[in-house]
């Protein structure tokens, strides 16, 4: 089994990476999407009154604290099994990492799949359609496969992932092989990176994509509550 958390939280970005000997369940098939598509870019999505502003984008290209040390209690504890961690604060840019091994990403590459979305409709001057709109939110607010596998195939599949990944500095991620999405290939580190194109201020995905990104991830059903929560920043010391 696949594990993976990321988290923000104050002035830092988490990203952690997980496996154990078990087996990723494959995710539903893919089904063709509409090729429908509505022009006017600027309607692929609007910052709502309530968003908050984007994160900095610091570098990951500092070299990085080793956190083995100060693991080694917990990895004691995991035996065979790998773990991999990567922590950003993005106030300082200062990042520090364990282990550097990619792992699947099972459903945390949705909001990878919907960043490639909206490059391509960046690129082509168009707008999301209401299908794909759907299917977009139906996707993150709800982790929804079938809606998955639909935008997967809008977008290329592996090779249109890869494309956005080059484009957003993802360089450790691989699409999974043909309609199976949830054996994309990942590392924490990279994570940050897309989480940074996401909430950050530097991105290829322009500010009106970034806004509706950030709006799905915000208005998660409370079920799939799990990877992102955005929470105001508390005032006074910490």
């Amino acid at each position: 089994m696949t594990s993976a958390v990321l988290l923000i939280g104050g002035a830092t970005i988490y990203a952690i990476t997980g496996s154990d000997s078990g087996e990723s369940p494959a995710p539903d098939q893919a089904k063709a999407p509409s090729s429908s598509a509505v022009s006017a870019r600027a309607q692929v999505g609007e910052a709502p009154a309530d968003a908050t502003k984007p994160l900095p984008s610091p570098t990951l290209a500092q070299k990085p604290f080793d956190l083995e040390p100060a693991l080694a209690p917990v990895t004691a504890l995991f035996g065979d099994n790998r773990m991999s961690v990567a922590m950003l604060d993005v106030n300082s840019g200062a990042v520090a990492t364990y282990g550097h091994d990619a792992f699947d990403t099972a459903s945390i590459v949705k909001v990878n799949i919907l960043a490639a979305l909206l490059l391509q409709a960046q690129d082509q001057d168009w707008s999301l359609s209401a299908e794909e709109r759907a299917q977009s939110a139906a996707m993150i607010q709800k982790s929804d496969n079938d809606s998955t596998s639909a935008l997967w195939t809008r977008i290329g599949s592996a090779p249109g992932l890869d494309a956005a990944n080059e484009r957003l500095g993802l360089s450790q991620t691989q699409g999974g092989e043909g309609t199976v999405w949830g054996i994309t290939q990942t590392t924490a580190e990279d994570q940050i990176r897309l989480l940074q194109c996401v909430f950050g201020d530097k991105s290829p995905l322009s500010e009106a994509s970034r806004a509706y990104i950030r709006d799905l991830m915000r208005h998660v059903v409370g079920s799939q509550t799990w990877a992102c929560p955005q929470r105001p920043t508390r005032a006074g010391p910490r």
